[in-house]
């Protein structure tokens, strides 16, 4: 394991992104940024997941596919 990777640049650009996928609806910008259970969002990255042929690129969708109901209506503030 690297530790050299847990740091507050790589969470902001990476990690939040992957594991609170955007709901991206909502009338204002942090319910857009909440996460919901099978939005529209992530139904769109799983497809084309599923046309990429890239069974790694899959199985990292999946992972932020199910993270989408673990921790459905958190919001991470990037600020």
């Amino acid at each position: 394991m690297d530790l050299s990777t847990y740091n507050y640049s790589s969470m902001t650009a990476n990690t939040a992104a992957f594991h609170f996928v955007p709901g991206c609806e909502g009338k204002n910008f942090s319910k857009k940024m909440r996460c919901k259970k099978e939005s529209k969002i992530i139904k769109a990255i799983i497809d084309n997941a599923v046309n990429n042929d890239d069974p790694i690129k899959l199985g990292i969708t999946l992972h932020a596919y199910a993270d989408t109901f673990s921790h459905q209506g958190f919001f991470r503030d990037l600020k």
